[in-house]
């Protein structure tokens, strides 16, 4: 997981999402009672959070990648979602809670709250949860301010996933501990099998790079050589490449080069 950047929001996010939000927060004025026990829920338009445009400007944000494991979604792959950071329906604070209606509704076409994530984070793992601190205080509604909630899941935008997020070889770790670290770790299931698994292979090439380029500077100490100059630039081209945003695994990378 690295930091992003977003560009501005998509037209279709101001324009039919903002009247999308509108609406719902008129119906939660006129019956809160009834959306806060489940008896009426709200519709939200996947034409518009969803749409091509969104889709599109998430991926190129995000490098291609999902949002929290950094796995490649490429323009073709179907198993990507457009992922609401605060859910839209309902929300746990644990993955054992029975869930908790409305969601964060009024977010539902909001630019910040919408990322791009493969189907594994999104439904296998992390899909209504949404933790928050002991301290914070959950917004209910439209009428709250999300500022006093201290979420524990990293926003990949405004937060900085590196000062709570590291690797050990292949293996997301918390950075000293961090709560915030060790909570997304779990919400998004970073170290699930198949994803360390690509983590490895991933590191084991990296390594084999960074091992093959301290030994031509090890050469070049003893005596220069064209070639091996050569040679080092190649390598420090591919590594640099490795740690790049748009790199797959970026955030392992980053740790793992030497």
């Amino acid at each position: 997981m690295i930091r992003l950047t977003k560009p501005a929001p998509p037209a279709v996010l101001t324009t039919r999402g903002a009247a999308a939000t509108r609406a719902n927060k008129a119906k939660y004025k006129t019956d809160r009672a009834a959306y806060r026990a489940g008896t009426k829920r709200f519709q939200f338009d996947r034409d518009i959070f969803a749409h091509p445009t969104v889709r599109t400007a998430l991926r190129a944000a995000q490098h291609e990648k999902c949002a929290f494991c950094e796995w490649r979604i490429s323009p073709g792959n179907t198993y990507s979602d457009v992922e609401h950071y605060r859910p839209k329906s309902g929300f746990k604070q644990r993955r054992g809670d029975p869930l908790t209606r409305p969601g964060y509704y009024w977010l539902a076409y909001d630019w910040d709250n919408l990322f791009l994530c493969c189907q594994l984070c999104n439904r296998a793992f992390k899909r209504n949860l949404f933790p928050i601190d002991a301290k914070g205080v959950r917004a209910r509604s439209h009428f709250k301010s999300v500022g006093a909630e201290q979420p524990l899941l990293l926003h990949p935008c405004q937060d900085d996933p590196a000062k709570h997020l590291t690797f050990n070889g292949a293996v997301a770790v918390a950075v000293n501990q961090s709560v915030r670290g060790t909570v997304t770790i779990d919400v998004v299931g970073l170290n699930r099998p198949f994803i360390k698994e690509e983590r490895i292979r991933r590191r084991v090439w990296l390594v084999d790079l960074c091992e093959a380029r301290s030994d031509i500077r090890r050469q070049l100490a003893q005596q220069s050589s064209p070639h091996l100059l050569a040679a080092l630039a190649r390598l420090d081209r591919v590594i640099a490449t490795a740690v790049a945003d748009d790199a797959e695994f970026a955030a392992m990378a980053r740790v793992t080069v030497f």
